[in-house]
């Protein structure tokens, strides 16, 4: 399968928070596939999709590790 999405070791900090929203998340999406995110209110369902988009860190800021592709 070829991969549309593959995220390694992402880590997630907002500016001036002192946790991480984000931790270790490790994902992969084939081409073709359709996934859902779920979670409760402030769990960072919104924050991944942001890594995904390549809008965080680079227009909101704060501090990221790991990987997007």
């Amino acid at each position: 399968m070829i991969k549309a999405v593959e995220v390694n070791s992402l880590n997630y900090r907002y500016k001036g928070q002192e946790n991480d929203i984000l931790q270790k998340i490790q994902l992969n999406i084939n081409q073709g596939e359709i996934i859902g995110i779920m979670g409760p209110s402030g769990g960072g369902k919104s924050t991944l999709c942001y890594a995904i988009k390549g809008i965080i860190p680079f227009m909101i800021g704060g501090n990221m590790t790991g990987e997007v592709k």
